[in-house]
């Protein structure tokens, strides 16, 4: 009985100094619950027809605001330093100028906007003041991998068994899908057509099935044998081509400055040549077929009904309501594009403001690629890549899983100069604390 006192005491000790020694708790506290309220976006209509709220706002909204102060809890615990790399510092307060700039044009547009976005700018003062370390933020993508695919599953299953529906889509594009995509898998997992899955649709559940796979390549482990083969039957399940694009550029990052036996004997310009025009090649096979783009390029199509909108307030744009407004514009909601979405919605200016921010986060995570961590390049090239044909977040106004993505990967290409060893093919990051006398 002593024995086992004494244990769980010294687990106890070991657990405290945890919180107090590693950004992991608190971080990833935001990225789990960032997951939570999409997941119960998603849900929500699905269990409840009718709509559940919470003294009238969605779970989605309720969740973060609710979850919020155990992050600044265990921020508080944390004793951590603030960001040291200049240009990571910029890279947030950037984000925050950006922000406000982006308030103020959606006030004068008159859109509607969640409570959630009143959290964006003490997300990033946390994360400023106690910045988290490379290891660390490299536990946190393995918390988002592992959390995304416990939904992932989890969500197939209460499909399969029928406790939810499936999201509906109309019987008339399913039949047309089956006509034109290759659906390898869906007999297997008795799916009618392409899986829209629980992130949106179908693109948005194929992005985060390529992310898993780029998780499990990058630095293999353990975890690789389950993410990898998970990831792959997402992306095959939802059979969508951007999905395909997108994470054919981050295979192509991983590929060009990896450091592992036989490829790093290739000169890193020579594998950036050929992987870039072979990207460069699929890309444009991708957009010439008719179905690639399936309604966003050509006369009458989504892009240019949303450009065509766009020129009539190039500089602030239309906002939202001026895009629902619209007759042609307003039938697809969204431009199914992330750049012309924004350009549409915030004008010259917000996507200027917005993505002078952004080449920040490009720049950090580029040099830390050519030094020897990739990932970071690769999880925002896939990120960016997709969004040439989906619109994963209209605009830097709240935090979601994909802003909480590419900010940690910003912050980990900042931080891995200081990291004494480069990504290699077993290194494995430690998810729980480490008893001393347990190793």
């Amino acid at each position: 009985m002593a024995e086992n006192g004494a244990s769980l005491a010294s687990s106890g000790l070991a657990f405290r100094q945890w919180l107090t020694s590693s950004a992991v708790p608190y971080v990833g506290s935001l990225m789990l619950t960032a997951l939570a309220a999409g997941w119960a976006n998603y849900l929500n209509p699905l269990i409840w027809p009718e709509g559940f709220t919470i003294r009238g706002q969605a779970p989605a909204i309720v969740i973060p605001i609710v979850l919020f102060p155990i992050s600044v809890l265990l921020w508080l615990v944390y004793k951590g330093k603030r960001i040291q790399n200049p240009w990571a510092g910029a890279f947030l307060v950037g984000l925050g100028i950006a922000w406000v700039i982006h308030m103020v044009i959606i006030r004068d547009h008159g859109d509607q906007y969640p409570h959630t976005v009143w959290l964006f700018i003490p997300v990033l003062v946390m994360l400023f003041f106690k910045a988290p370390k490379y290891e660390e933020c490299w536990t946190v993508i393995l918390i988002f991998a592992w959390s995304a695919a416990f939904i992932l599953v989890t969500t197939r299953v209460l499909e399969a068994t029928n406790a939810i529906p499936m999201f509906r889509i109309d019987p008339g594009i399913i039949e047309w899908e089956k006509e034109r995509y290759w659906l390898p898998v869906s007999d297997l997992l008795g799916i009618n057509g392409r899986w829209p899955g629980p992130f949106g649709y179908n693109s948005k559940t194929g992005f985060i099935g390529a992310l898993l796979v780029l998780i499990s390549i990058a630095r293999w482990s353990k975890s690789s044998w389950v993410l990898l083969p998970l990831g792959l039957l997402v992306v095959l399940a939802t059979a969508s081509r951007g999905t395909w694009l997108a994470l054919a550029a981050g295979l192509t990052v991983l590929v060009v400055f990896t450091t592992r036996e036989p490829i790093k004997r290739i000169p890193i310009a020579a594998r950036a040549a050929t992987f870039a025009v072979l990207v460069v090649l699929a890309g444009f096979a991708f957009l010439q077929n008719p179905v690639g783009t399936t309604g966003r390029s050509g006369p009458g199509g989504i892009w240019n009904n949303f450009l065509d909108l766009w020129s009539t307030s190039p500089w602030l744009g239309v906002g939202q309501v001026g895009i629902l407004a619209d007759p042609d514009a307003g039938i697809s909601m969204e431009a199914h594009n992330l750049f012309i979405q924004h350009l549409t919605r915030f004008g010259v200016i917000g996507l200027t403001t917005q993505y002078i921010v952004i080449a920040i986060a490009i720049g950090l995570v580029s040099l830390a690629a050519y030094r020897g961590g990739s990932w970071p390049l690769a999880l925002v090239a896939t990120y960016y890549t997709a969004s040439l044909t989906e619109v994963f977040q209209d605009g830097w106004l709240q935090h979601s899983i994909y802003s909480l993505v590419i900010i940690i990967t910003a912050i980990a290409a900042a931080t891995h100069s200081n990291n004494n060893s480069r990504d290699t093919p077993s290194a494995e990051a430690t998810l729980l604390p480490v008893h001393e006398s347990g190793r």
